[in-house]
């Protein structure tokens, strides 16, 4: 966006909004309703609209298309094809995606012998670009051709692309979007475009070839993971999806991995946010056993499900949390101690028994404690102030806010039996 043509006023407000409050009186006025109120609402939209914009060349722009060019439009009169592909250029540039969209499509008798190149570069989005293809009839597969031989990641052609194209196809293009490379300011960032993307992706064909491809980066998994995770709508399609993949006989060992990410937070959500991860769990964990658990990564992924549903509940002891927990179980793992059987073994008698004795010696109860943990095999997990990078299944964070590898400061240890986690260590952020 060309912040130089703004002023204070109108960085500090919501283009989005005003983008689409433009959009909405430009399709009124383009309709010319008969009644005449309606009319009249849409023009003090548009002078709304142009008194939050002191940039000339946008206030002119705005001016011109609602009181010059929409009425030779309406009238079928020549206009300054210069001037509206400059306009529609500007306004894209800076924000106003939406709006110089619908002039787009609305100009589509003017712009139609523009040239590929040209359209290619003055689309402020796929839907403009998909309603010039329709007007110059233009086959989708010429059309999917001409994008691919061109350089489509700083076009709208990339967008139009991800929504429509095979996959397979378009595998560097994917990349690009997975690995955050910058885009024009006029354009979706990446992570909005692959929203987009996964959120049309009903059937799954897009998760499915980036799941199965052979990144050389496997940082391209990640940030599927983290755009699945943070979008409600997205998570719930994938873990439907998810448990196909997996029980494929070909399924590719890096799918344990994505979704270890895409539940590497789990244990920090609260509210709504942990009621939503325990159901997708619960869905992924049953999908895979609906599908076949012994096909795939199947047995894997059921293993790490049971493991991240062991630590909710270990981890879990604030009651309002645990109405919003909810865990996927196999009762051969989860069996209760019976009155016949022992809870504890002979040793683990004797280390309680020289614990008494030392607590009638007057010895703290602490280092009692610690004793006899350590005796059982317990090992403290990490040091107070020791410097480490967050992972959520070893730290809890105490005050909230941290990111998984970010720094952080432990103020109180953990505790390990073997390879497993008893309590994890309390940390704080590193200032």
């Amino acid at each position: 966006m060309n912040k130089s043509l703004w002023p204070i006023s109108l960085l500090e407000m919501d283009i989005d909004k005003l983008d689409r409050n433009l959009t909405k009186a430009l399709k009124l006025l383009i309709k010319m309703p008969s009644d005449g109120s309606k009319v009249l609402k849409s023009k003090q939209h548009i002078r709304d609209i142009c008194s939050w914009v002191s940039g000339e060349e946008i206030l002119g722009i705005v001016k011109w298309i609602a009181d010059d060019y929409l009425q030779s439009l309406r009238q079928k009169e020549p206009c300054d094809t210069e001037k509206l592909i400059t306009s529609i250029k500007t306004l894209s540039e800076n924000g106003f995606t939406t709006s110089s969209s619908l002039i787009f499509i609305h100009s589509l008798e003017i712009l139609k012998d523009l040239g590929w190149k040209k359209t290619l570069l003055l689309a402020p989005d796929a839907v403009a670009l998909e309603a010039w293809r329709k007007k110059t009839k233009m086959s989708v597969g010429a059309f999917e051709e001409k994008l691919l031989e061109s350089n489509s990641y700083e076009t709208a052609g990339a967008d139009w692309l991800l929504l429509r194209a095979n996959p397979t196809k378009i595998i560097g293009l994917i990349e690009s979007f997975l690995s955050k490379q910058n885009r024009p300011s006029h354009l979706p960032a990446w992570s909005e475009s692959l929203n987009t993307a996964l959120k049309k992706d009903s059937k799954g064909a897009l998760l499915n070839t980036i799941l199965f491809h052979s990144w050389k980066d496997l940082g391209c998994l990640n940030t599927l993971a983290d755009i699945v995770r943070l979008n409600p709508d997205i998570l719930k399609n994938s873990v439907n999806l998810l448990p196909g993949l997996i029980c494929k006989k070909d399924s590719p060992p890096q799918i344990i991995g994505f979704i270890d990410q895409l539940f590497i937070n789990i244990l920090n959500t609260k509210g709504e946010e942990r009621l939503l991860f325990c159901a997708s769990l619960i869905r992924l964990g049953t999908g895979v056993l609906l599908h076949g658990h012994s096909k795939g990564q199947a047995v894997q992924v059921l293993e790490n499900v049971a493991k991240l549903s062991s630590n909710l509940k270990s981890f879990t002891s604030n009651e309002d949390l645990q109405e919003k927990t909810w865990v996927i179980e196999n009762l051969k793992s989860g069996l209760e101690i019976t009155e016949e059987q022992h809870h504890v073994t002979i040793q683990g008698a004797c280390l309680l028994a020289r614990g008494f004795g030392k607590a009638i010696e007057g010895v703290e109860a602490k280092d009692i404690l610690f004793e006899t943990a350590y005796n059982c095999g317990m090992r403290e997990m990490g040091s107070n102030g020791d410097k480490v990078c967050f992972d959520p299944l070893k730290h809890e964070d105490v005050v909230g806010g941290l990111l998984p590898d970010e720094y952080a400061i432990i103020h109180k240890p953990g505790w390990t039996l073997g390879d497993e986690i008893i309590t994890r260590a309390k940390v704080k952020g590193a200032e």
